[in-house]
């Protein structure tokens, strides 16, 4: 699957390379893991914040 700006994408695609996105709960702070390349792309294709959709993984 090729994400870019001229692809095509379903809403489950979509869906799916956005829960790729971690985040840590260290105490009081929030950390963002690394984000996949293509998820990035997508987000920014689409206009979208990333912060917007970690999974939290409590430390």
């Amino acid at each position: 699957m090729g994400i870019g700006v001229n692809k095509r994408i379903s809403v489950r695609d979509a869906l799916l390379e956005l829960s790729k996105i971690y985040a840590i709960e260290v105490g009081d702070r929030m950390i963002i893991f690394e984000i996949p390349k293509r998820t990035r792309t997508l987000a920014e294709t689409l206009g979208l914040e990333l912060e917007l959709f970690p999974k939290i993984v409590r430390s």
